[in-house]
């Protein structure tokens, strides 16, 4: 029954609307003649201009709810505006300290760095600035000329704490 009763307003409203378009396509037709084209659109129009005018009071409870509908579209969008902001200021604290963190990283991975250069160049020209001694070049050929056993001992001895300096570092890198 409500099919059958779909199916006649249906075939009603595919009418009325072929009717309307034929309508308006009759009155094109006079869009150079002025006073054709009035005449055209009382004769054909001017009916359905009462229908649109009738269809334009809405009911207080459509224009209600509307208003009712706007309200909460407003609401929603200030609540989210309120908690993007809230999101950018926690995402801005969270860039700023992990900028901090790798600042600090940057400045220890070079102070490790600078001790490393230190130890693996003990008689270089870094250390002998650092620790106000004169700078030496040791090579094979003054190496071997020194025969004093006390001085090979020595050195043998200053390369096993540079090598565990050495050690120790490379672990705190790792």
């Amino acid at each position: 029954k409500t099919i059958s009763a779909n199916r006649e307003k249906l075939r009603t409203n595919i009418i009325y609307t072929k009717e309307r378009l034929d309508a308006l396509d009759y009155c094109v037709k006079f869009i150079h003649f002025p006073d054709k084209l009035a005449a055209a659109i009382e004769e054909k129009l001017l009916k359905y201009k009462k229908e649109g005018e009738q269809a334009a009071k809405i009911s207080s409870t459509i224009s209600g709810e509307f208003k009712n509908q706007e309200v909460f579209m407003e609401n929603t969008v200030k609540g989210l505006e309120k908690e993007l902001e809230a999101n950018k200021k926690i995402r801005k604290e969270s860039n700023r300290l992990v900028r901090n963190q790798n600042k600090l990283l940057i400045e220890g991975i070079l102070k490790l760095r600078e001790e490393i250069a230190e130890l693996s160049a003990p008689t270089g020209i870094l250390h002998a600035q650092k620790t106000g001694m004169k700078s030496t070049k040791l090579n094979r050929s003054s190496i071997s000329s020194q025969e004093n056993p006390a001085f090979h001992e020595d050195m043998t001895k200053k390369v096993e704490e540079n090598r565990e300096r050495m050690l120790a570092l490379r672990k705190r890198i790792e």
